[in-house]
């Protein structure tokens, strides 16, 4: 098992795509991005307890890109977010004007599990990008920069 993880520039298309292509090539790898916050010193964090009761998921969503996957019960890439935009996150993106590309389709939109997209091993990584990153900005509850972060795990 391998892991990696680092930051990149949003607007830098190429190492977004070398990152996420890393894991779409690799079947049942998978890798979390986030934009990487603004610290606000004065903000009051949400107690813990509100957290674990509250059906919703975090303020900065939190993508995960897990890659197809094969075997006896294969299964195609998914792309999830978990937001705290409330329900019918896909609804919102639609009023954003952020339409799934042919062949993707959502597979589940719930407040605390998030929204979940199968995406098509046809669609080009840019693609995906082009869709994600806004996507993620439209669901966010909270000022971040212009970087993303991100942590891979492999099993090659």
């Amino acid at each position: 098992m391998t892991n990696d993880a680092g930051r990149f520039d949003a607007n830098a298309i190429v190492d977004a795509v070398r990152v996420i292509d890393s894991v779409l090539s690799s079947p049942g790898s998978w890798c979390n991005l986030e934009f990487e916050p603004i610290e606000d010193d004065n903000a009051i964090p949400d107690s813990l307890m509100f957290q674990f009761l509250a059906a919703r998921g975090p303020a900065n969503p939190l993508a995960t890109i897990m890659a197809r996957t094969e075997g006896k019960r294969p299964k195609p890439a998914e792309v999830g977010i978990q937001h705290q935009a409330g329900t019918k996150a896909a609804a919102q993106l639609r009023e954003a004007d952020l339409l799934l590309p042919e062949g993707a389709r959502v597979r589940q939109d719930h407040p605390r599990r998030g929204l979940v997209v199968e995406w098509p091993d046809a669609a080009e990584t840019a693609t995906l990008i082009s869709w994600l990153f806004p996507a993620m900005r439209v669901l966010s509850r909270h000022d971040a920069t212009n970087y993303v972060l991100y942590s891979i795990s492999s099993s090659s």
